[in-house]
């Protein structure tokens, strides 16, 4: 049996169940919100089966590319290796051929991320919760829309009502997933362990960690920077975005500048994912000065920071890093020796 998972938006239900019927007594096994969400169960763990299902349609409107839902099932196929193979695009939405378009979604999201951001500044951080993965899946999502519309704008995409035809094509001419499914039943009926792979992390995977944790790490900092000035006047640290990829960080103590600090992504060995790194020289724009790089690490099938300098600051954390980490590592050795 195939299984195809059903992306839509709701708004857009017609389209999902045009293709539902089409399966209905078929060996294809299609899995939609409506019908496999059992009352009360999580929506976002049903979410997540896209990643393990053959197929997804994803039935693409404007509706779509703004529901926060949809988009993170987007994100969720984007993580699979080659997920172009996996995807079966219904572009209802024409504009989304349009670079003017692609655009505005990109930019769509930015506003999002950036009024939710505002929000949460106004929220104490210890309140926040798991509100700051909300803010992170924003980020994620602004930060991947547009390369997910270069991909879908650059594949043959027949009109949605020859999607079936289109997708009935490829399932009769697919025979490698029914050896795969055959191998798999060997294993278990021999009751012996299928050999896992290692985790693999594409260099965009990799660049979108690294964006979403340095979004972390500056929220963070800018939550501390408040609280300290709550609790202490005569500090007062200003956090300014200067653009997406680099933050400056200057402090001050009754007023007079104590230091300065600045964060921002890099490419420092001409790699092709990012870094984050930190400088104590305030010249906008410089990617050549470092006090200190993090670079992405797997570790146990999980990315982490790895900090490339501790050996020059002296004291850093030699081990791998969570985003949260990486931020107490960052105020710890950077920002609170000069308070």
């Amino acid at each position: 049996m195939t299984n195809i998972f059903l992306s839509y938006c709701r708004k857009d239900a017609a389209y999902a169940e045009a293709i539902e019927q089409h399966y209905g007594n078929t060996d294809v096994k299609i899995y939609r919100d409506i019908r496999d969400i059992a009352p009360w169960d999580s929506i976002r763990k049903f979410m997540d089966t896209i990643r393990d299902t053959d197929f997804a349609v994803l039935i693409i409107t404007d509706n779509y590319l703004k529901s926060p839902n949809c988009m993170y099932e987007v994100l969720q196929v984007m993580k699979k290796k080659d997920y172009n193979n996996k995807i079966f695009p219904v572009v209802v939405e024409p504009k989304i051929y349009e670079t003017n378009a692609k655009i505005d979604y990109i930019k769509y999201w930015e506003a999002q991320y950036r009024k939710l951001s505002q929000e949460l500044s106004e929220v104490a951080i210890v309140n926040t919760g798991s509100l700051i993965d909300d803010l992170r899946r924003t980020q994620e999502i602004a930060l991947s829309i547009g390369d997910f519309l270069k991909t879908v704008s650059d594949m043959n995409n027949p009109a949605a009502q020859d999607v079936t035809t289109a997708i009935d094509a490829i399932l009769c001419r697919n025979s490698k997933m029914t050896d795969h499914k055959s191998a798999e039943n060997y294993f278990k009926n021999l009751n012996i362990t299928m050999p896992q792979m290692a985790k693999h992390f594409t260099d965009h995977e990799k660049n979108v960690f690294v964006k979403t944790s340095y979004a972390t790490v500056i929220k963070n900092i800018k939550g501390l920077s408040e609280q300290l000035h709550s609790q202490n006047d005569s500090y007062t640290i200003d956090v300014d975005d200067t653009d997406l990829n680099e933050t400056l960080i200057q402090a001050f103590k009754d007023g007079y500048t104590i230091f300065g600090l600045r964060i921002f992504l890099t490419h420092p060995y001409g790699g092709s994912s990012f870094n984050i790194g930190i400088s104590q020289d305030m010249n906008i724009g410089d990617k050549n000065s470092y006090n200190e790089i993090y670079i992405p690490e797997i570790v146990d099938g999980n990315l982490l920071f790895k900090g490339q300098m501790t050996h020059i600051i002296g004291n850093g954390n030699k081990n791998p890093m969570t985003s949260q980490e990486l931020t107490k590592e960052i105020w710890e050795y950077f920002i609170q020796p000069h308070l």
